[in-house]
């Protein structure tokens, strides 16, 4: 399978005071935020230019947020790779016994993806996506 680093996800505390570090001491730009009220999540991407992109994920709910984060004010997530067809990916993955997250791909705007359950993928929580969603 081949892809593309796309972004790394970092659970954050404070979207506001890390981005303001991302962009005012690391010299990072702003390419886009979204917010999904209906999850409770806001995100925040950046990065140098068009390539690998840094996502900031805030977390509205308290408690889902201290399962995920724990005491620490960030921590990185998930992998993020973009791959040409994110099905045909996960069925390559799966007959090399990588367990998804959901039968389904998830549909975020533009993208539809996968999340690897980390048990299965060395620890790692990787999101495969394709730029497909209809």
């Amino acid at each position: 399978m081949k892809g593309r680093v796309d972004h790394i996800g970092v659970v954050v505390a404070d979207l506001a005071g890390t981005r303001n570090f991302l962009e005012e001491v690391l010299g990072m730009e702003l390419t886009v935020v979204r917010s999904l009220p209906a999850s409770q999540v806001t995100t925040a991407f950046l990065g140098y230019g068009a390539e690998t992109l840094v996502e900031l994920i805030e977390l509205g709910n308290a408690d889902i947020r201290s399962r995920r984060l724990g005491d620490a004010q960030a921590r990185v997530e998930h992998i993020a790779i973009e791959v040409d067809d994110v099905m045909g990916a996960r069925d390559e993955l799966r007959a090399r016994g990588v367990v998804m997250q959901s039968e389904m791909p998830s549909v975020n705007g533009p993208t539809r993806s996968f999340f690897t359950r980390p048990e299965t993928s060395q620890g790692i929580a990787f999101q495969f996506l394709d730029r497909r969603a209809e």
